[in-house]
């Protein structure tokens, strides 16, 4: 709920000048998306819960920070702590949900992605509602929502903790995993088409049909992949995770074109609606992926470097998309975009590196 705000923070309370938001939203990615990493190794070597709590924790001092901050210098210490917040926190749970049985993993990816769209539905009306008492109101609210989830994590029993997994025939570093490796450079690519998300849909929705086209756009993209949750879970128990993979970058190709084709509103709604559909499928399809390669003492630290991807083609994709998306007309850019959406989904599955022996898929 506060996260959305931090530009309109940074710009209206503290009159930050652009290249300062631009450093302060830079910090909170290089933190949320470089550090699992090294967080993620962590969390192979400490209980999971622990590494959660103290993720929730971090994170609440974080945004508690920016409810407080004077100065774009203070914002960016402050972002940099609630990016680190998730970075010791999303390993270790994506960790636990890959310790699942497999008939059950695809289900607990799906869940926490419904989660996710459940919360970017929720989350901005909340947000709206405590902008009454103020900017800095959702930030204290979002601080207050880590620590009572903290608190419920100290309390809650995690059946996976401890690690308690059969030693693994291979010990396998995820840096020293060739195979691994060439997956993540190729999703690499589709964390630049998922970067249009807040870059390039939202410069689209402007052109085409004013600010307030961008609000429908984000209902839109939390409903729709709200709403497939069911069709991906279907699909990714009874096939495996590389169909979904492939069935989602062509979704996310699909929308793309119409996106950049027509130029008016209801094909963005459309286009927003068919990607989101697609993304779903892929985020939750990668997810499964990643726990099948990865050996029970390694998985966190395989999670953390598939982060890196989302860092490089996140960034990539900010570039991109600010550069090339935000016209009115029938826009090549967009259809570039779907193009490389589509050949990225026809080879796909031949990247997908195969469950590793003693891997949590076995």
């Amino acid at each position: 709920m506060a996260l959305p705000l931090l530009a309109v923070l940074l710009v209206r309370v503290l009159h930050a000048d652009p290249g300062s938001v631009g450093t302060v939203l830079s910090g909170y990615l290089l933190a949320s998306r470089g550090l699992p990493v090294l967080t993620g190794r962590l969390a192979d070597r400490i209980p999971m819960r622990a590494a959660m709590v103290t993720g929730c924790l971090v994170r609440a001092g974080g945004l508690a920070a920016l409810a407080g901050v004077g100065s774009a210098r203070t914002a960016l210490a402050a972002a940099v702590l609630v990016g680190a917040g998730g970075a010791l926190y999303e390993p270790a749970m994506s960790a636990m949900l890959a310790a699942q049985p497999t008939q059950f993993r695809a289900r607990a990816f799906t869940l926490r992605n419904s989660a996710l769209n459940g919360g970017a539905i929720a989350g901005p009306a909340v947000g709206g509602v405590l902008l009454a008492a103020g900017l800095r109101a959702p930030f204290l609210a979002g601080a207050s929502v880590f620590l009572i989830l903290a608190v419920v994590l100290v309390r809650v029993s995690i059946a996976s903790d401890k690690g308690a997994c059969p030693p693994p025939l291979v010990i396998r570093s995820p840096w020293r995993d060739g195979k691994f490796l060439v997956f993540l450079a190729a999703m690499t690519g589709w964390w630049v088409m998922f970067a249009q998300l807040s870059v390039g849909f939202p410069l689209r929705a402007v052109a085409v049909g004013g600010p307030r086209t961008v609000t429908l756009a984000v209902i839109v993209n939390a409903a729709s992949g709200l709403g497939a949750m069911p069709l991906v879970g279907y699909t990714l128990r009874r096939c495996k995770p590389g169909s979904g993979l492939r069935i989602g970058l062509a979704l996310a190709a699909v929308g793309f074109a119409l996106t950049g084709i027509v130029p008016d509103v209801v094909a963005l709604l459309v286009g927003v609606a068919v990607y989101s559909v697609g993304e779903t499928f892929v985020l939750v399809a990668k997810d499964v992926v990643v726990a099948e390669r990865a050996t029970p003492s390694r998985v966190a630290g395989y999670f953390g470097l598939a982060s890196l991807p989302w860092l490089l083609g996140g960034t990539a994709g900010n570039y991109f998309g600010a550069a090339l998306l935000g016209t009115n007309t029938v826009d090549a850019g967009w259809i570039a975009l779907a193009a490389f959406g589509a050949a990225l989904a026809l080879v796909i599955t031949r990247l997908i590196p195969a469950a590793g022996p003693g891997s949590t898929a076995s």
